[in-house]
């Protein structure tokens, strides 16, 4: 390989060289954001439930609602979507053979004169999964240890200056306000305004041992349709939720990709390279007219193919550099878009109150993915090699002497 020619070719035709390179960092760039953003999507679905430990949050959307009447402070009730499951139900979803851990809460609304909250019951003893998770995020304070206390979240808590220490009304208990707990991001999915013992929330609807949002752990993630199944025929009503449901909640294309992920990158990676190489051959057969000097002048088909191959491989390493570059900037920026997917049964019975509607809102990660980058780079290395003896058949037709006679 002659690196002065190399030199040469580029800078004498650099209109055509950085159109190369221009061609191939887009179609590199094109390939490895479509993969960042569907993995950085399915990742960013999979974060509310990795961080309270569960693989499944079920709810029951049909049946008998508990009622209580208005008490001194308002009235409290359970959800109109959040029903109360049956023990059998219970006792039938702790028996499936896949499930791991087991946790369940009450959920129930405090609404009072015009004003709404979310009080989430915690059962003491369950796995620390599901919205027992939130007795470790506990940033003042304590958790509540009996079911005369309770802590509220701590925005909530501000907002409403309800300071620890302090008594407060609700549900017809008097309860002392013991902790502050913070919401960790991309949790929100077990976020509610106020956090005492199942034992209090039951009380509050009288309806002792009442469940309203159960939180399964499974020993193996690929089983999640087999249990969905199980927990439909157990549960017709049921509301099942996994990081897959948050997809679909996303829109059909976002489920389209996640179903299709593998095959989508596979097909955009082929048309890349199909588009480099289509490229980089049309290139070099526009140099047949100094192939034929180069010939002239005694250099073998050989020789002039090692440089053809140099010459493309450099501008499909460079164009493939300059596009990664370029995926991971688009990366970045797309790591401050959030996903912003209602919660099935949390939403609040009045217009007045739809700005209380709990939703989980998580940001899109930022991702590298070092394998895929050398997949790229050693993939624009074979294309540039096989332009290059791709063109060998053209080489060996080449007569030195009809070229110097266009001279």
């Amino acid at each position: 390989m002659d690196l002065s020619l190399l030199k040469a070719e580029i800078l004498q035709n650099r209109s055509r060289v950085f159109f190369n390179i221009a061609i191939i960092a887009i179609a590199v760039m094109v390939v490895v954001v479509l993969r960042t953003m569907t993995v950085s999507y399915k990742k960013s679905a999979d974060k509310p439930f990795q961080n309270i430990g569960v693989s499944l949050i079920v709810q029951k959307n049909r049946g008998k609602t508990v009622n209580i009447k208005s008490v001194e402070t308002g009235g409290v009730r359970v959800p109109f979507s959040n029903i109360i499951f049956e023990s059998k139900e219970l006792k039938a979803l702790r028996t499936i053979s896949e499930v791991r851990d087991f946790s369940s809460s009450l959920l129930v609304w405090n609404m009072t004169k015009g004003k709404f909250s979310t009080i989430m019951g915690i059962n003491p003893h369950d796995p620390l999964i599901g919205a027992a998770k939130t007795k470790d995020w506990i940033v003042r304070g304590r958790f509540p240890k009996n079911k005369n206390e309770i802590a509220f979240e701590k925005h909530f808590a501000k907002f409403n200056s309800l300071k620890i220490g302090n008594m407060i009304s609700m549900g017809g208990a008097l309860l002392e306000i013991v902790g502050h707990v913070q919401i960790k991001e991309g949790s929100q999915v077990i976020a509610a305004n106020a956090y005492v013992l199942i034992e209090t929330a039951q009380n509050f609807i009288q309806s002792p041992g009442a469940v309203n949002i159960v939180y399964l752990t499974l020993n193996d993630m690929s089983k999640v349709d087999y249990v969905k199944k199980q927990i439909a025929k157990i549960i017709p009503s049921a509301k099942i939720s996994s990081s897959d449901s948050f997809l679909e909640s996303a829109g059909s294309l976002a489920t389209i990709v996640n179903k299709f992920s593998v095959l989508i990158s596979m097909i955009s990676i082929i048309t890349a390279f199909f588009l480099i190489f289509k490229v980089m051959f049309a290139s070099l057969n526009e140099r047949t007219h100094d192939i034929g000097i180069l010939k002239a002048i005694g250099w073998t088909n050989k020789e002039i193919r090692n440089e053809l191959v140099a010459e493309s491989v450099v501008m499909n390493v460079v164009g493939t550099v300059i596009g990664i570059m370029f995926a991971t900037i688009v990366g970045w920026f797309t790591s401050f878009i959030s996903i912003d997917v209602s919660l099935s049964g949390q939403s609040p019975p009045s217009s007045a109150i739809q700005h209380l509607t709990l939703r989980e809102n998580t940001t899109l990660d930022f991702i590298l993915l070092p394998e895929l980058y050398i997949l790229v780079i050693i993939g624009s290395v074979l294309t540039g090699i096989a332009c290059g003896y791709f063109m060998m058949g053209k080489l060996l037709k080449i007569r030195p002497s009809e070229v110097l006679r266009e001279i």
